[in-house]
């Protein structure tokens, strides 16, 4: 799996908001084989509500790598893995909008969503990566970077899992349909 996260100037790409931060850990069996981490200077200036949601400042991403400078190990990591997020039409909806600009094809790995199997699976009364993360005792380091929310979304899947085992739920059944 790659767990995969990323935070933005913004919220929508089409509106020309841009990735300022990618964060991606590899695994085999959830142990952690490698981990990425950059700030991605957007060439535009953050938007003060994103900066006060993920404490990122145009100071801290002016010189940082631009994204194309990053696509070719950031598709690397995926390589033959699924990709995991949490909301993941966010997270790929970014990812898929800065290939695009670079004319590089999207990744066509199969993906996972922990807000999907939240939702799906479970009836909790937020479905939010922190409010999930609260109620399985999931202390992240900085909440809202990508980094921190990638170890999360991986702690997180580890407790659906174990949900999931102990409950005979085949997950791999409810993605194929």
């Amino acid at each position: 799996m790659a767990f995969f996260d990323v935070e933005t100037t913004g919220l929508s790409p089409t509106n020309g908001d841009k990735i300022c931060e990618i964060g991606i850990l590899c695994c085999d069996d959830f142990k952690i084989k490698k981990s990425f981490s950059s700030l991605v200077n957007p060439l535009k200036p953050i938007h003060p509500s994103a900066s006060m949601v993920n404490g990122i400042t145009d100071e801290m991403v002016k010189d940082a790598p631009q994204f194309h400078a990053l696509a070719d190990d950031i598709l690397e990591l995926f390589s033959d893995r699924i990709i995991v997020c949490h909301n993941v039409p966010f997270d790929m909806k970014f990812l898929q909008h800065e290939l695009s600009l670079l004319n590089k094809p999207a990744p066509d790995n199969p993906v996972m969503d922990t807000l999907l199997l939240a939702r799906k699976f479970f009836k909790f009364p937020s479905n939010s990566l922190q409010n999930l993360a609260n109620h399985y005792k999931i202390s992240p380091k900085n909440k809202h970077r990508a980094l921190a929310d990638v170890h999360t979304t991986r702690k997180l899947l580890m407790h659906f899992f174990k949900h999931f085992d102990k409950n005979g739920i085949d997950i791999y059944e409810f993605y194929a349909k």
